[in-house]
This record gives C-alpha cells, structure tokens and sequence, in this order.
C-alpha cells in the first residue's frame, strides 16, 4: 500500500473524553486515506471533594480515513484507578467515533457532521463506567490558513437513559460559593459527564520547525439539565500539545489538558501516545 502521512495523535487528546469537545479529526491528514493505529498512555487526578482518585488509562485504536470526506475510529480504554491506597486494572467504556463531510474547498479545509458513542463496556460500580450509552452528534470545521490550521467543533451530548442514584456516587463541591448547586458524580471517574450537555471546541495547529508541530485549543461543557448537575454549570479546559512527525507513517505526541474554570472535573492530565498507518 502506497505510503501515506499518519493521522497524527493530536487528535487523541480531544478524543479520549467525548465531553472534551471532541477534535473533528486529525488537521495535517484530512487529504490522506488509510487504516490508523494507535495507543496513548494518561495520567490524571481528581478530586471529588469527598474524595481522591489517581487514574492511568491505556487507550488502544484502529479506524479507517479517507481523505476529507470520511473518518472512523474505535478506541478501546483500560483504566488502573486508584482510591484509598485501592488499584484496579479494568477496562473501561469503548467508544466508536464516524464522521463525514457535507461541504469541502480546497484540499484540507470542511464541514462535517460526526457521532461519538461511548458503548457502557466499563463497570460503574469500579468507577470506570458511565453505565449507560452516551451519544454525542456534532457539526465541524477545519480551516487552513496558511502555515496554521484551524478547527472547531459544537456538540450535544445525551445518555440513552437517566442514571438511578447509588451508593457509587460522589458529590463534586467545587463551585458552591458561587451559588452552583453540588454535582453529584456517577459512573466512570475518568469521563465525567451529565446526562445532558453541550460541548465545543476551538483551536489551532501552529508549526514550529520542521516535523514538529505545536496544537493548542480550548474545549468545554455546559450542563443542560439539573439532574446530578446544576443547569449552567460551565467547564472549560486548555489543551495544548506537541507532535513530532517521526517518519511519513507515524507520529508522537505529548499533551496536557488543564481545568481553567472554576468548576472543574479533573485536576489535570498528562500523556504522550503514537500513530501509525498502513
């Protein structure tokens, strides 16, 4: 099969957590096809109010990009969760992505409609489940501008059934000096998410020198309905990374994702991850 550039890893820092506002795809590679591989490795903390949990996730992938017009993945994560000096290694909740342009100009830049759906593989009970399947359709957009790329995306985020209350619950108190009502946390620890939310996402790839590419974007959430959550509630994290292009078949990434609201659902991660295509 004839040599093709990877769909680069930035990606994967805005598509692990559907509730991050989701990249629309890879930026460099829309005018590429091919099958993609893929695994990450993240670290992260956060804390509930009630309690602490320290958490690290290994997401493997496949999908399937052709061109500008259509792009696929499914992302398979395992989670080592840590709660009270307790660690568990456990698989977490898989999600299948596809996406599809309506409109494209010029050979990079588009506007597509895409689904994210987060199959309930992971146990609630652990923490590492939503317990429920999660849809999020979305609408973007990919721009280049020269030397810099830019995308954006909105969501709508909705679960298939409203969560029962259980002794899994967390309370998440951050916020209630404004006035916010406390959020009750349920399900997976590591994707924190109501049962209604929109979501978006704005950004940028910058080059640096040659091969090596700078991604910052800003993605977030509002809570849209007042079940475990406070309508209004407002989350918003800054998200930049790194991508060095090793060879025309793979990339390496590393990123940061860090809360910038004072609601918030993690305490920060960290991770680094590659891409291959064949």
């Amino acid at each position: 099969m004839k040599k093709i550039i990877a769909l680069t890893l930035l990606v994967l820092p805005f598509t692990v957590f559907a509730h991050d506002g989701n990249h629309c795809s890879g930026p460099f590679f829309q005018n590429q096809k091919g099958v993609t591989t893929g695994i990450q490795a993240l670290s992260g903390q956060y804390d509930t109010g009630t309690d602490e949990f320290d958490y690290f996730m290994t997401s493997l992938e496949a999908g399937y990009n052709y061109k500008n017009r259509f792009f696929s993945t499914v992302r398979v994560p395992f989670v080592s969760l840590e709660n009270n000096q307790n660690r568990d290694f456990l698989l977490s909740d898989v999600q299948v992505q596809l996406q599809g342009s309506f409109l494209t100009w010029g050979e990079t830049n588009f506007m597509s409609l895409g689904m994210n759906t987060e199959i309930p593989t992971g146990n609630e009970d652990k923490l590492v489940g939503g317990g429920h399947l999660h849809f999020r359709p979305y609408l973007g957009f990919q721009q280049n501008l020269g030397k810099v790329i830019t995308y954006g995306q909105v969501g709508f985020l909705f679960a298939a059934k409203e969560h029962d209350a259980s002794t899994t619950d967390h309370p998440h108190e951050e916020g209630e000096e404004e006035g916010h009502h406390e959020e009750v946390i349920h399900g997976s620890v590591v994707d924190v998410h109501s049962g209604r939310e929109g979501t978006f996402q704005l950004g940028g790839v910058f080059p640096i020198t040659h091969g090596l590419f700078f991604n910052f974007a800003m993605a977030g959430q509002t809570v849209l309905t007042n079940t475990n959550a406070s309508v209004g509630d407002f989350y918003m994290t800054a998200n930049p990374a790194l991508t060095l292009m090793l060879t025309e078949s793979s990339t390496i990434t590393m990123f940061t994702q860090l809360p910038v609201t004072t609601l918030q659902r993690f305490d920060y991660r960290l991770g680094a991850g590659i891409n291959y295509i064949f």
